[in-house]
């Protein structure tokens, strides 16, 4: 596959012993060795003052600012070498100013930078696309939204009736023409569906209409409104119940928003332009709103359009709705907005839209399911099921979409509850909490301590609803009663029902629990359980028939377990230690026939397998790929047709599009076909799909 772009980033951080900034250029050069990264010697040190006396002039700005970025020779001539590199490809510039520096410098017109070496705008090239990046390890995780259908959106425009009395003195804020700027943003936002406030009904757009118009899901904000700076901070004029002034700090509206619990994915922040003619142009005017993009953006609101400045109404009109025209077609925020600023590029405010973004790529939403080519790929799989031709390989992510605690919350609980000195990355991954338990605690105390875990959780969860349940009962037929009575209630909506259903030979499992064997049970059909035995020893299987089994039928499956059982401790593959050694024991025995039954070794090496319940970065999925590749013969995936990986993006670390090239170049093929949702929305519409006879 031919790389399509390449990603620059230019990194401005923080050094408060040097006043400035310390910069460092990374150009990625996808599946490609011509990665670098440059480490400037000399921090950046802007000045702020002589800027501020070219806000008049954007000529004069954009060449002050460049000389002042690329003042270094070091700098300069990476940069150039980056662009030489990339040739014709597109490259996604993006530009990450340190959250923790002076908020001036977020208010600096970065998008007037020159090329060093031509002089163009880098902001106007469709070749170069850039924008803000920014990221924070406290700031909230982006929940990507799936587009199904038409896209919704919020349009909020603000008039007080008594705005004069809080303008402050020696400021000009006419009246806003309401009706005008709703109709230029229902024509930027053409083709979506729209909620308006004022809505002409007697809702008029205060801080909690706003609010509960987002609480309603959309996946547009677009807020037009006056505002101002008092004391480094943007204050908004919104309205009250009357319709007179609210004036609404910043920090009070992300505040708010960042309550909601589905953010909308795109802002648009936009200083209205009504103290005069469409046309008119004024460079000194305060700039509020661009302030509050990054406030939306560590709220989580993947991509925030904010205008440095009062932009006027022709500009805004041609940036906003050539910008989200471009971005319906293919979610990327980057190059709408290259191509927006690229019309209007003759203009003396083309540089005032601002965009921020949390996204690597800049894909604002995504594509659910497989993206439009469901009939065919789940006709396909149904009918591979049909012919015995496809391997489930279930996670433990199929159980937490039920009633078992997710791993990561687990490793959270204990992480909290011991209050282990773990960096907050690292709070959520089981195993490496386990691993600290172990040292900490002695090497079976992880395996105890998950055991009373679970019985307590189950407990705690479920004994109000049952109180019958004998809930001191063994920790595995605990688990069988609850899933009975779980499965029960769910009916053909549970997961594991519903991969009963399917009628397949061999089911591969890294779970620890048995509720795949009680789902297949009920079904009436007889799983055969068999485990790898990575430390050795010989379990005691129930009757010599499954000891002997290789030959499993949809009447009677095996359930062929990787990680161990509960009611087996010692079987139980939970730390990272525990981890290297499963794989070091599996490495060993793989192509020597032991503990491993031939059906398993053929179902793994030849046969196309449907992962499900996996996050990306769980070591049970790591783990689990390096132990298939590991078979003799078997290098890669590439001759069995298509794999089907269910990923849920709200579980993603990083953005969709860095997830999708991340899993073709695990599985080192590009035919590797990837579900977008959760692993109840895949088999739902696995099994909504009707096949051929």
């Amino acid at each position: 596959m031919l790389n399509d772009h390449v990603d620059l980033d230019l990194i401005l951080r923080w050094s408060a012993a040097a006043d400035g900034f310390d910069v460092t250029l990374i150009f990625d050069y996808p599946r490609t060795a011509q990665d670098y990264q440059e480490f400037v010697d000399k921090p950046l040190v802007l000045d702020l003052p002589r800027l501020d006396a070219l806000r008049g002039d954007e000529q004069g700005y954009g060449n002050a600012l460049t000389e002042m970025v690329f003042g270094e020779a070091q700098l300069r001539a990476s940069f150039a070498r980056s662009l030489g590199l990339a040739g014709r490809l597109p490259v996604h510039l993006r530009l990450f100013v340190d959250p923790r520096s002076d908020p001036a410098y977020q208010a600096v017109r970065w998008e007037s930078l020159r090329d060093p070496e031509s002089g163009n705008r880098l902001a106007l090239s469709e070749g170069l696309r850039l924008s803000r990046y920014l990221n924070s390890s406290d700031w909230r995780q982006i929940a990507p939204h799936p587009r199904e259908g038409d896209l919704s959106a919020l349009i909020v425009v603000a008039n007080p009736a008594d705005l004069d009395d809080y303008v402050p003195a020696g400021t000009v804020l006419g009246q806003v023409d309401v009706a005008r700027e709703l109709a230029q943003a229902e024509a930027a936002l053409a083709g979506m569906s729209i909620t308006r406030l004022p809505d002409g009904a007697g809702r008029g757009p205060t801080l909690n209409a706003i609010v509960d118009a987002l609480r309603a899901g959309t996946d547009v904000l677009y807020l037009v409104c006056h505002g101002t700076m008092h004391t480094g901070a943007s204050e908004l004029y919104l309205e009250d119940e009357r319709g007179d002034t609210d004036l609404v700090a910043g920090e009070e509206l992300v505040r708010r928003i960042s309550e909601i619990g589905r953010l909308p994915a795109v802002a648009v922040l936009c200083s209205c332009q009504s103290a005069g003619p469409g046309d008119e142009y004024r460079a000194g005017d305060p700039e509020p709103l661009a302030g509050l993009g990054p406030q939306l953006s560590a709220a989580g609101v993947a991509t925030v359009v904010a205008v440095q400045g009062n932009i006027t109404m022709i500009t805004a009109g041609k940036v906003l709705g050539k910008f989200f025209s471009e971005l319906s077609a293919d979610g990327l925020a980057d190059r709408a907005m290259a191509v927006a600023r690229g019309g209007v590029s003759d203009r003396p405010d083309w540089w005032m839209p601002v965009l921020y973004s949390r996204l690597r790529r800049g894909r604002s939403w995504y594509e659910p399911r497989f993206g439009g080519r469901e009939h065919g790929l789940f006709s396909d799989l149904r009918t591979r099921i049909r012919q015995s031709e496809c391997v489930p390989v279930v996670g433990s992510g199929v159980a937490a979409e039920g009633f078992m605690p997710t791993r990561e919350a687990l490793a959270h609980s204990w992480a909290d509850r011991r209050q282990m000195p773990i960096t907050p990355a690292g709070r959520g991954d089981l195993a490496k909490v386990a691993q600290y338990l172990a040292v900490d605690s002695g090497p079976d105390m992880p395996r105890t301590e998950l055991k009373q875990y679970l019985h307590s959780y189950l407990k705690r969860r479920r004994s109000a609803q049952w109180p019958d349940l004998n809930w001191d009962a063994p920790l595995q037929e605990l688990i069988s009663e609850v899933g009975r009575r779980y499965r029960q209630e769910a009916g053909t909506d549970d997961l594991y029902a519903m991969l009963a259903a399917l009628e397949l030979p061999i089911y591969i499992t890294t779970s620890w629990t048995n509720l795949l064997e009680d789902a297949l049970a009920e079904a009436d059909r007889e799983p055969l359980t068999r485990f790898f035995d990575w430390h050795r020893r010989r379990f005691v299987e129930p009757d010599s028939r499954r000891r002997q089994n290789d030959s499993p039928t949809v009447e009677q499956p095996l359930v062929y377990h990787l990680f161990g059982a509960l009611d087996r401790p010692d079987s139980v593959v939970l730390t990272e230690d525990d981890y290297f050694g499963w794989l070091r024991a599996w490495i060993k025995r793989v192509d020597k026939g032991a503990d491993i039954p031939n059906c398993v070794k053929a179902a793994l090496t030849f046969k196309p397998l449907l992962f499900l319940g996996y996050g990306l970065a769980d070591w049970e999925f790591r783990v689990l790929f390096q132990s298939i590749k590991s078979f003799e013969g078997n290098d890669s995936l590439r001759d069995r047709g298509n794999v089907g990986v269910q990923v849920s993006p709200e579980a993603l670390t990083i953005d969709l599009e860095s997830a999708h090239d991340y899993l073709k170049e695990y599985f080192e093929e590009d035919r590797v076909e990837i579900y977008w949702g959760s692993c109840g929305d895949f088999l739902r519409d696995l099994h909504r799909v009707e096949v051929p006879s």
